[in-house]
């Protein structure tokens, strides 16, 4: 299970690198994050554990707003492709500050969930010494970065010669994104917490 989940970290973040196709670019790194947890699960001590089912919950939320995301860009911006969403910062800013948080959080920077759940899988690694493991959680990191990257590169792209209107989200989908980033930030406030939760759980 865990030789799965570092392929999957690895092949899932490469793809997801490569795409041009928002929607396909989201789905292979949605395989990249689900191979981390599988690492996390796999390793067989109670950090790694822990890690693994906090990621969870956490990439739970993370792939929810992702995709309401990509699905707000499809609709009220007509964008499939990453060419597609030049000049969407300028006309909805709640959408984009909803990426940058999803963003923060499946890169895995702090206070989000998404850096929480990865340095527990990570201890967990290097507690049971699977150093491969590591490399896994690592290389799939620098991917994610390098894909979110792609994507703001034109996301934040105003075209010099199109004069656009700002066409921002609406309300219920405001909500739902904003509870979600919410949520994001919350579990990495209270990471201790949770994983204590688990752990505990586990033991019994």
């Amino acid at each position: 299970l865990e030789d799965i989940g570092i392929l999957a970290a690895l092949i899932g973040g490469a793809l997801a690198l490569a795409q041009t196709s928002i929607k396909r670019m989201f789905a292979y790194g949605g395989i990249s994050h689900i191979g981390l947890i599988l690492v996390g699960v796999s390793l067989g001590n109670s950090t790694a554990l822990a890690g693994g089912l906090f990621y969870l919950v956490n990439d739970a939320v993370m792939q929810a707003a992702l995709f309401m995301i990509a699905g707000a860009a499809l609709h009220y911006h007509g964008a499939r492709t990453l060419d597609d969403l030049k000049g969407v910062a300028n006309r909805s800013p709640w959408l984009t500050g909803a990426l940058v948080v999803v963003a923060i959080s499946m890169v895995g920077l702090p206070p989000t969930g998404g850096f929480f759940g990865k340095w527990n899988i990570v201890l967990g690694a290097l507690e049971a010494q699977h150093y491969l493991a590591v490399f896994a959680v690592l290389a799939s990191t620098l991917l994610t970065l390098g894909y979110f990257l792609r994507l703001f590169a034109c996301w934040f792209h105003q075209p010099a010669t199109i004069e656009m209107e700002q066409l921002d989200v609406g309300a219920s989908l405001r909500v739902s994104l904003g509870a979600a980033t919410v949520a994001m930030i919350v579990l990495g406030l209270f990471s201790d917490s949770v994983v204590r939760v688990l752990l505990e759980s586990l033991a019994s």
